[in-house]
């Protein structure tokens, strides 16, 4: 991908940055894995998603983390790859919502 067209990306993705943060984000999980500089993890809900987002996908594929991810994507320091991966998975997880499988039934 050249430069040129890397930098129209970045600028739209960017433009929710001064977005203010919601008002009560969910507390997720981190998998101790995540934990080897804190005996156990911040309250700090941006702290842990951060964490996760910073190892995403391999962590955080579930839906209320990647629900919460989706929330702040736009504050979360992560590459506009993460980015986009965290809105493919929050828009796939809202269709499995919407049409569930009939087989699982």
């Amino acid at each position: 991908m050249s430069r040129e067209f890397a930098r129209p990306v970045l600028a739209a993705k960017l433009t929710h940055v001064t977005d203010p943060l919601p008002p009560e984000l969910p507390l997720v999980d981190v998998p101790k894995s995540l934990l080897w500089d804190y005996a156990e993890a911040p309250k700090d809900p941006m702290w842990r998603l951060q964490r996760i987002a910073s190892r995403f996908p391999a962590i955080g594929r579930d839906r209320a983390t990647v629900a919460a991810l989706y929330l702040v994507r736009h504050h979360l320091k992560i590459p506009l790859e993460t980015l986009d991966l965290i809105e493919i998975y929050e828009e796939k997880w809202r269709e499995r919502l919407e049409n569930p499988c009939p087989s699982a039934a």
